[in-house]
């Protein structure tokens, strides 16, 4: 396959995946730093020192420390948590895995339906408020499609490079990029659990869960709940028609730096020219 053909091959299906997407944990108090089941000025304090660099977080503290989910931990953060210490606003309580992703920062281990070939693609994802980064592999190479103001990237962690992806690329497989943007914004719209119009009890994926369906009158989604743990998200459209389908395997509250931001280092490619090669460096060419 020429090299021209494979980048075709490559890109397409990264988008074509995104397109469409739309362990246990417990419940969580956003505030409480230290997961000491309390929010006090010492969390507080901790939010603070981190802010500015005068302490280190683990993922998991700083996933619990940014209060407004923004994706950083800034004096803001740290000014709200006082404010739930001593009463003055309410805390916010993540109760199960769905709700993490409701949060709007997350990272998770899945895999999703090729609703045309019929079989299961393990893939991982994560969202911050203003981007999302979705790893994925293609024929034994692996893939990353990251999306940030606007901008669509492929990257390449093996390799430390990333393309920022051509608009002739879009033009070629006939994909309209602003509809694929819309789609990315689409896809992070979790509805509310209190939303369901049934609730019923039964058996997915060996475990026992509660069933939830939610309609918004175009798009049903069917959220399965085994205590917190998410273990299937499943769409049909407004025929019953399956449009998506997710086995979650791990849903972590919190997003590495990497996929956040390509890290600065990385080789930059951009352009079509320098696409070939890109997909060149990839393939080991």
């Amino acid at each position: 396959m020429k090299i021209r053909n494979k980048l075709l091959f490559i890109l397409s299906l990264s988008l074509m995946i995104f397109i469409s997407l739309f362990v246990t944990a417990s419940a969580v108090e956003l505030g409480d730093v230290n997961a000491d089941g309390r929010v006090t000025a010492d969390d507080a304090r901790t939010a603070l020192r981190y802010s500015v660099s005068l302490q280190k977080l683990s993922e998991d503290e700083i996933f619990r420390a940014d209060i407004d989910s923004d994706g950083g931990v800034f004096a803001s953060d740290a000014r709200t948590i006082l404010r739930i210490a001593v009463g003055l606003t309410p805390s916010r309580v993540i109760r199960n895995e769905y709700e993490m992703l409701r949060s709007g920062v997350f990272t998770y281990k899945g895999e999703r339906l090729d609703t045309e070939s019929g079989k299961y693609e393990y893939f991982e994802l994560s969202k911050t408020p203003d981007s999302v980064h979705l790893l994925t592999s293609f024929e034994g190479v692996s893939l990353a499609m990251f999306i940030k103001n606007d901008t669509i990237y492929m990257v390449s962690h093996e390799k430390k490079a990333y393309l920022v992806t051509p608009d002739e690329i879009f033009s070629t497989l006939k994909i309209d990029k602003d509809s694929l943007l819309k789609g990315y914004n689409e896809s992070s719209a979790y509805p509310p659990l209190k939303d369901a119009y049934s609730v019923t009890s039964g058996k997915v994926e060996g475990y026992n869960c509660k069933i939830y369906r939610i309609s918004d009158g175009s798009v049903t989604t069917e959220v399965s709940l085994c205590g917190n743990r998410l273990i299937r998200l499943r769409e049909f459209d407004r025929k019953g028609i399956l449009t998506g389908d997710i086995k979650f395997i791990d849903i972590s509250m919190s997003v590495p730096e990497r996929e956040k931001n390509i890290p600065s280092y990385y080789k930059r490619y951009e352009g079509k020219a320098e696409a070939l090669i890109f997909v060149g460096k990839l393939l080991g060419k």
